[in-house]
């Protein structure tokens, strides 16, 4: 048995340099999983704390404020007629916004956060399924309320990029050429 370990000494110290360049790289790439987390994790608490949190609270009451508008515009019977009813949502959302300057800084603060949250995951300082658990779901909610607001901020503010990162997050493109 002495003689083999003398024999294969060089393989069995470069089988163990190998084992332990593995183990280092997966504690590595798993301490680098954990930091991603802990940024997650602080843009969580950002999310449920000032300003964001009146920021998201601010928007859903005027949402609920202007859910009856939205119950009165009748269904469209025709492709034509759904284009001319997002039009109209569109001038009833955007009037109520530019009437409304806390609604404008509210909104504007959600969606800095939402594309600051999607750039963090896009250069891999966030991790995308912790983000995606606890934030995509407002974050659709948001967004797909807020699409008119996009359009009025890119072609009448002439802001060409505004809420790309955060529909992008939310998985749900803003549709914006249909309020043209």
């Amino acid at each position: 048995m002495e003689d083999w370990l003398r024999r294969n000494e060089h393989g069995i110290k470069m089988l163990a340099a190998a084992a332990a360049a593995a183990f280092t790289l997966i504690q590595y790439f798993g301490h680098l999983k954990e930091v991603r987390v802990e940024k997650t994790l602080g843009f969580y608490e950002r999310f449920s704390t000032e300003p964001i949190f009146a920021a998201r609270t601010g928007v859903l009451k005027k949402w609920e404020s202007l859910e009856p508008k939205l119950a009165q515009l009748p269904a469209p019977a025709t492709q034509e007629e759904a284009v001319a009813l997002r039009k109209q949502w569109q001038a009833i959302l955007v009037a109520a916004i530019k009437g409304d300057a806390d609604f404008v800084a509210h909104t504007d603060i959600m969606f800095d956060f939402f594309d600051a949250l999607q750039v963090c995951i896009e250069n891999d300082i966030c991790d995308k399924k912790t983000a995606q658990e606890l934030m995509q779901g407002a974050a659709t909610i948001f967004v797909g309320n807020n699409c008119p607001y996009v359009a009025h901020a890119r072609f009448d503010q002439k802001i060409a990029n505004y809420g790309v990162k955060a529909a992008t997050f939310a998985g749900q493109p803003c549709q914006v050429d249909i309020y043209r």
